[in-house]
């Protein structure tokens, strides 16, 4: 990429005529509308930075109504794991134990969080706003922040490095930071939303090698490198990728400066490798570790159809398009306008810029990598390998872990440069109908694409026997709360929310996370034990052993099965919260312990007598 410092860049003529100041004849101001050019122009950063703040808050505008009882209604699922998440960041600050590993969940054994999605790298910073505030309005937080800051970094690097233009720099941004696919993840997955670092680290990879620089660019890059591990390591893997594409693209350019890049290399892989050997070694090896994924995740590629269909959560999107091509992640869902004004501006962008062409050719390349291993267009599979097919066995290192269809984040981001190059090109259109009719089509390419408010749903109500401590008095040291049902990944998310509106000062039981299963491979939740499927298929049916009518009764057999949990577990106190089948629950727990308490919002059963007794 070119680089052209902010400092020595000339004027161009749209900030000299926002910046001239505007007046009547009379030499009054001329308006609100001046005075906001005359702010643009004066404070351009500050405008974009407010632009995209507030484009986050209307997006994210459905959690503000209510964000403690709120949840994405696309997503639930992650949001709460998120949001536990933010809270375990903010237990180790306060009570100063080790970030890689909890046992706040799946007691006894606990979770490996390294891997797992840790976002420790927002989680740790976020800490003081958990604590003070809660797990729910960090989480508010994280999201906001993650889409403005990723617009705002993208918009900050192409106005001071690609284009002259701060509108043609803020349009590219807002691609970027609001791209179907970036919003998609952005219902219940904010660590997908969040890449404010990534348009920093592909600036210093290209970068790398300047005269005088070689320190500095590699210790930059190595700080760069861990922050981002600690936010989303496949997000950090996908960009890596994409910098060796840029370095091949570019290796005539690179190779003159092949020595001093390799300085800055490696003086950013000895700082960042002394970083991360450790975090890296429990990933892998730690307790809780496994091996390998319980699906085949190579094998999710992109539909070939997704880059001109509009995605769900956009001006033009709609649910039934998820119908017609199936549930993906939609990171490619640009709509045909955009699809079309991009190859245009690709096309006449070929030959007069250099950054143009080096984004046309990596988009290509990443476009084909994130077909998978068979060409699918319109939900069908087509017969025809894709590039992914060679290793469809699933046992190549680090490759097995990867989705393709993931890869098609580089793709956005090359979609966002072209928007602002092409912008900033057509500004020097002489023919003022050329120029306009370029602008006009840019800009009828973006409206549909603008997202809406993303969809929420009201989350079952936390009792306030959890919210107000109530349950430390049945919770000696070293026992656990059981919420009923028993979080895991099927049927009791719900109550996970239990954990972090406690602030993780219990333990629980089972809980939302990928564990080794009984053979060390990963599987998704813990390994289950009888009262987990008992339980929650009473939660999910309302009855047991496919019974219908009201009676629950569980045979001799099952209560001992339960009890025996509850001493594995050394579970203090039972807890039934609000829920559909609380009734059943409740029975259920009734005839294998006798009868629950009502206390504060929930159904108690206290059995410290059990589990105390059966811990001897």
């Amino acid at each position: 990429m070119t680089s052209t410092p902010t400092d020595t860049a000339p004027r161009t003529s749209e900030d000299a005529a926002a910046g001239a100041p505007a007046s009547t004849k009379e030499g009054k101001p001329a308006g609100r509308f001046a005075r906001a050019r005359t702010l643009a122009a004066r404070r351009p950063d500050l405008v974009a930075a407010v632009a995209f703040l507030a484009l986050a808050l209307w997006t994210c505008g459905g959690l503000f109504l209510n964000p403690f009882d709120r949840v994405s209604a696309h997503n639930p699922n992650d949001q709460i794991w998120f949001e536990w998440l933010l809270e375990h960041g903010a237990y180790t600050v306060r009570h100063l134990e080790n970030p890689l590993f909890s046992t706040r969940q799946n007691y006894p054994f606990g979770v490996n969080l390294m891997a797992n999605t840790s976002v420790l790298g927002i989680s740790i910073p976020l800490a003081p706003v958990t604590m003070v505030f809660g797990s729910a309005i960090s989480y508010w937080v994280f999201l906001v922040g993650g889409l403005a800051g990723t617009a705002y970094a993208c918009y900050h690097v192409f106005s001071r490095h690609v284009v002259t233009s701060r509108l043609a720099a803020w349009l590219g941004g807002a691609v970027i930071g609001f791209a179907p696919g970036i919003i998609h993840h952005a219902n219940g997955q904010p660590n997908f939303s969040t890449h404010f670092l990534v348009p920093f680290l592909v600036l210093y990879a290209v970068r790398l090698g300047r005269p005088g620089f070689v320190v500095k660019d590699g210790l930059v890059l190595a700080g760069l490198v861990v922050w981002q591990f600690f936010i989303n390591q496949e997000v950090l893997l996908i960009t890596a990728v994409a910098a060796a594409v840029l370095t091949l693209v570019t290796i005539r350019a690179a190779w003159k400066r092949g020595p001093r890049m390799l300085g800055s290399l490696a003086i950013a892989g000895v700082v960042a490798g002394a970083l991360l050997v450790y975090p890296m070694w429990f990933q892998f090896k730690g307790p809780q570790s496994y091996r390998g994924l319980p699906f085949e995740f190579h094998s999710w590629g992109e539909d070939l159809a997704a880059y001109v269909t509009f995605s769900r959560d956009t001006l033009a999107g709609d649910d039934y398009v998820e119908k017609l091509i199936g549930g993906t992640e939609q990171n490619t869902w640009f709509g045909w306008p955009l699809v079309l004004v991009v190859l245009v501006a690709a096309v006449l962008l070929w030959r007069r810029s250099r950054v143009a062409r080096i984004a046309a050719i990596t988009g290509i390349v990443f476009v084909i990598a994130g077909i998978g291993p068979e060409v699918v267009i319109n939900g069908r599979e087509r017969g025809i390998p894709g590039p992914w097919a060679l290793i469809s066995s699933g046992h190549v290192p680090v490759l097995e872990l990867l989705q393709p269809t993931r890869l098609t984040m580089v793709v956005i981001g090359v979609v966002g440069l072209l928007v602002a190059l092409a912008w900033d090109a057509l500004r020097e259109v002489k023919l003022p109908r050329r120029r306009a009719l370029g602008m006009f089509a840019i800009a009828m390419a973006l409206v549909p694409i603008t997202p809406w408010i993303m969809p929420t749903m009201v989350a079952p109500k936390v009792p306030d026997f959890i919210v107000d401590d109530y349950w430390r008095a049945y919770t000696p040291p070293g026992y656990t709360v059981l919420p009923s049902p028993v979080p895991n990944n099927a049927d009791g998310i719900w109550t996970l929310r239990y954990s972090a509106a406690g602030r993780q000062e219990f333990q629980i039981p089972h809980g939302y996370f990928i564990g080794p299963d009984e053979n060390g491979r990963g599987w998704y939740g813990p390994v289950s034990r009888q009262t987990t499927f008992w339980v929650n298929h009473v939660a999910k049916t309302g009855r047991i052993d496919g019974r219908d009518d009201d009676l629950i009764a569980p045979t001799d057999e099952m209560k001992v099965g339960m009890k025996q949990d509850l001493i594995f577990w050394k579970v203090g106190v039972i807890v039934v919260g609000p829920h559909e089948h609380q009734r059943e629950l409740k029975m259920l727990w009734d005839q294998v312990l006798g009868p629950g308490r009502y206390s504060h919002g929930a159904w108690i059963w206290d059995v410290r007598w059990l589990t105390v007794a059966g811990n001897r």
